[in-house]
């Protein structure tokens, strides 16, 4: 009769450790966030469109440079992504801008890294303007990194690059 007293104990010790196992991965579950959790709140890398950063022209730390792209497959990417019903961009021949966003003209005076930063995650920096932010001071830019391939991407740095003032 000992070997079914055993058999009861070990079953007992083994739920018990499970249920510790199952209660202890519901707590995690509770106080950690998921990765795909976005937290709603007003980012603190806001720049007015009257002042320019402090790092125009260079690098901020951290930032990459990407290679040489093609200035004229960036312009074409450009407008199939319709860039130009938001931002203007003086001496292009492109439809007047419908919404708000920032004029491109003189943009090309950024560095690289800050102008892929831009496309790629409008949060990073945003620039306070009429309209350029929703309710919750985020971007209203939208989101490209689904819908552009490296080498979109590397191009349409290349023809931002372009667009410098005229009037300089």
């Amino acid at each position: 009769m000992i070997a079914p007293s055993r058999l009861a104990a070990y079953v007992t010790a083994e739920a018990i450790v499970a249920i510790g196992v199952f209660a202890g991965t519901a707590a995690l579950g509770e106080v950690t966030p998921a990765r795909h959790v976005s937290f709603e709140r007003k980012p603190t890398t806001h720049v007015t469109n009257v002042t320019p950063r402090a790092s125009v022209g260079g690098p901020r730390a951290g930032t990459v440079t990407p290679p040489t792209g093609d200035i004229t497959r960036g312009r074409a990417v450009f407008v199939r992504l319709r860039c130009f019903t938001c931002h203007t961009v003086r001496g292009e021949r492109f439809a007047a801008a419908t919404r708000p966003g920032p004029d491109l003209t003189g943009i090309g005076i950024r560095h690289p890294g800050d102008l892929v930063d831009s496309i790629m995650n409008p949060n990073a920096t945003i620039l306070d303007g009429p309209g350029y932010t929703d309710a919750q001071g985020l971007s209203i830019m939208p989101d490209f990194r689904d819908n552009l391939t490296v080498g979109e991407l590397i191009d349409l740095v290349a023809y931002l690059k372009t667009l410098k003032d005229p009037r300089e």
